[in-house]
């Protein structure tokens, strides 16, 4: 059986991305060519991800060919609404030493014509989410997204903190959730970092977001 921090860390790899494989990965939607100009070429978005270089100093990996856990709704209808619209998106999830936390995960999705739409639509969703429970080993997490400050990324952006609670496998577990989303031109970014304990001061995450958003065309 897998160690706690290692069911957790699969669990919840990909709050806001959904389902699916977490290593980096850029795909195309059918509908791509009919959603930009036939003079627009789609950014390579893959190019555009955080790496491991960009990440403060310690021992990270990237995470290969893991299935995440149950979603709450609320992420779940932006994965979706993203999925649906993106011409094209790629993400990646790091993790950080031998038990798999924290997590830290960045999604890049490319949105021609539709980028503040959706940008608006997600932080509408994430907002009005409220209380949310997840459940993990058979187990519910339950906890508040709430809003926080965060200085300005890109041309939109918007943080969000959550934290959970509960017991899996016979332990006591709180997991803290720092979630950042931010729109530059028609390109939606969504980042999170999950580890054990309360969320980050969510300012530990200012730097790393502003050069996440710097490498984006």
């Amino acid at each position: 059986m897998k160690s706690l921090p290692v069911v957790i860390a699969f669990g919840l790899a990909m709050l806001l991305a959904g389902c699916g494989s977490s290593a980096p990965r850029s795909t195309t939607s059918p509908s791509a060519d009919a959603s930009a100009s036939a003079t627009t070429r789609a950014p390579d978005l893959k190019a555009e991800l955080l790496v491991i270089s960009d990440l403060p100093a310690g021992d990270w990996s990237v995470v290969r060919n893991t299935t995440s856990g149950a979603t709450p709704s609320c992420f779940a209808v932006v994965r979706s609404d993203l999925d649906l619209k993106a011409a094209t998106q790629a993400q990646v999830t790091f993790i950080h030493g031998s038990n798999s936390l924290p997590v830290f995960e960045e999604l890049l999705a490319y949105l021609p014509g539709r980028g503040q739409s959706s940008m608006t639509a997600a932080t509408h969703v994430i907002s009005g989410c409220g209380h949310i429970s997840l459940t993990l080993g058979g187990q519910n997490l339950t906890g508040v997204v709430r809003p926080v400050s965060f200085p300005a990324v890109g041309d939109q952006s918007a943080a969000y903190q959550l934290s959970l609670s509960g017991t899996v496998s016979g332990q006591p577990v709180t997991l803290g959730v720092d979630a950042i989303i931010f729109r530059k031109g028609d390109i939606v970014a969504t980042i999170q970092y999950v580890d054990l304990g309360p969320p980050l001061d969510i300012t530990a995450l200012e730097q790393i977001t502003q050069l996440a958003a710097a490498k984006v065309s």
